[in-house]
């Protein structure tokens, strides 16, 4: 009897893509554009006004624009890295990826046991950088705004 040639192999579990969660996807993506353009034209439309003050009065423009967008900024990174904690937790709990429930905007491959372990720990080392990076810019940011003005 000829041994089986999927004796070895593992058998992959694949979650569908999901077509809804695949046009929210893309719909975010052209939001995230539009708002990342309205962002530049506002910033762009209140340097100019800071370029137009007199020398004396530049420098603390200057230093409050460098504080408010490195706060915006911030907020938005700390957000993201609290949500990829969040999906982290749940790959811990279910020793899933994607955890159950999660839509998927792409066929995936299903991780279990330890694969889904290693793969928690990776989003989690990246969700505690963000995090941290993100606490800590605005304190170099209100460092550097200090010595400005």
């Amino acid at each position: 009897m000829a041994p089986d040639a999927d004796a070895g192999r593992r058998k992959l579990a694949i979650q569908l893509a999901d077509p809804k969660s695949r046009r929210r996807a893309v719909a975010a993506l052209f939001l995230g554009l539009a708002a990342a353009a309205l962002v530049y034209v506002v910033a762009s439309r209140w340097m100019g006004s800071i370029l137009a003050l007199e020398p004396a009065e530049t420098r603390g423009a200057l230093a409050s624009a460098l504080r408010w967008m490195t706060a915006g900024l911030s907020v938005l990174v700390v957000a993201f890295g609290a949500y990829l904690f969040a999906f982290g937790r749940k790959i811990v709990r279910f020793e899933r990826f994607p955890p159950p429930g999660a839509a998927v905007i792409k066929d995936t491959e299903v991780l279990e046991g330890s694969r889904a372990r290693k793969r928690d720990m990776l989003i989690q080392v990246v969700s505690a950088l963000l995090i941290v990076t993100a606490l800590a810019l605005p304190w170099v940011a209100f460092q550097v705004a200090a010595r400005i003005a």
